[in-house]
């Protein structure tokens, strides 16, 4: 009895693992988006862009890329194809500054990688956030900083959560993921 458990326990282990989000199955998913992205043949994707006028900072201009995840094996609607978010960008100045970030969506629409790269307000150093996300939770962080004399980033972070000092940026992240989420759901009825 105690062998059988014992291989019940191995079995549901390598399931559950087998299934869970690693940072390598991430990778995979994000060359794959990074191939359909820059790839030469047609594909589906819409894009929005926006100008604004800012007192004091000047012109604002924000580009946002969305390309779809294509599925025409729908259950409920056969040879149309579905789609659903796979990798979001969006580029954009605030005055001078330039921002630039990504997010990659699973499947089944959660989001599973976030890469943003910006300036940290406090001392102006160019910062790269690397979010590697599962279903509930952050599996890995990684932190780059490059000062205004560096020639290169150095990494400052490199963990399986969010400190206290990342945690203002990674709920921001968030909540921007979201708001592209919607966004793309609002373009997509239009199809």
């Amino acid at each position: 009895m105690k062998k059988i458990l014992i291989l019940a326990a191995l079995l549901l282990g390598v399931i559950t693992t087998s299934s869970a989000q690693t940072v390598e199955t991430i990778r995979k998913d994000y060359n794959e988006a990074k191939t359909l992205q820059n790839s030469e043949i047609p594909k589906n994707n819409y894009q929005v862009v926006i100008n604004k006028m800012y007192g004091g900072s000047g012109p604002h201009k924000e580009v946002v890329t969305m390309i779809p995840h294509v599925d025409y094996d729908d259950e409920n609607n056969p040879g149309v194809p579905l789609f659903t978010p796979f990798l979001i960008t969006s580029k954009f100045n605030w005055g001078a500054r330039e921002y630039y970030q990504e997010f990659l969506f699973s499947d089944k629409g959660q989001v599973e990688f976030i890469y943003a790269k910006g300036v940290d307000e406090n001392d102006f150093s160019e910062i790269e956030y690397r979010f590697y996300l599962n279903s509930s939770s952050v599996i890995k962080l990684i932190v780059n900083r490059k000062n205004a004399n560096d020639s290169k980033f150095t990494q400052e972070y490199s963990g399986t959560s969010v400190t206290p000092k990342y945690k203002n940026d990674y709920d921001k992240y968030i909540n921007n993921a979201s708001s592209l989420l919607k966004l793309f759901q609002s373009i997509n009825q239009y199809n």
